[in-house]
C-alpha cells in the first residue's frame, strides 16, 4: 500500500517506463532509492526526481543493449547510441544540479512572483485569455 501512495505521489508508473524483459520491481526500487536519497518536498523537487528517475533507467537499458549492438558491428548503430547515451548523461546532471539549486533555495522558493513581462501586462483584451 505504501508503494501505491508512493508512486502516485510521484506519478510514475512502472507499466509505462518498463519494457518487456525489464523487472519492473527493478524500476520500483530505484524509484525508492532516489526518492530516500533527495527526498523532494514540492511538486518542483519531485518533477526533478522523476526525471532522474526516468533518465537513469533508461541510461541502464541503452547502456545494457550496448555491447550487443557493438558485437552485431552496426557502427551506425552504436554511434546513435552513444550520442542517445551521451544526451541522457547530460540530462541526469543538468536535473541533478537543478534539484541542489532549488534544495539550496528552500522549499517554495519557485512560487515567488517574476517580474511581469513589459509587453505582457493586463491590459490585453479579455478575448485573449481562455476560460
Amino acid at each position: 500500500m505504501a508503494r501505491l501512495k508512493y508512486f502516485q505521489k510521484l506519478h510514475l508508473d512502472p507499466k509505462t517506463y518498463v519494457i518487456p524483459g525489464e523487472d519492473p520491481q527493478e524500476f520500483i526500487k530505484l524509484a525508492e532509492e532516489f526518492e530516500s536519497s533527495h527526498k523532494p518536498a514540492d511538486v518542483c523537487e519531485r518533477f526533478l526526481v522523476e526525471q532522474m528517475i526516468i533518465d537513469t533507467w533508461r541510461l541502464r537499458r541503452y547502456e545494457r543493449i550496448l555491447p550487443q549492438v557493438q558485437t552485431i558491428g552496426a557502427e551506425k548503430d552504436v554511434k546513435r547510441l552513444m550520442k542517445i547515451i551521451s544526451d541522457i548523461q547530460r540530462s541526469i546532471r543538468t536535473n541533478a544540479a537543478d534539484l541542489r539549486k532549488v534544495q539550496a533555495a528552500g522549499p517554495k522558493s519557485f512560487r515567488k512572483a517574476a517580474p511581469k513581462h513589459p509587453q505582457l501586462d493586463d491590459s490585453l483584451p479579455e478575448k485573449y485569455f481562455i476560460n
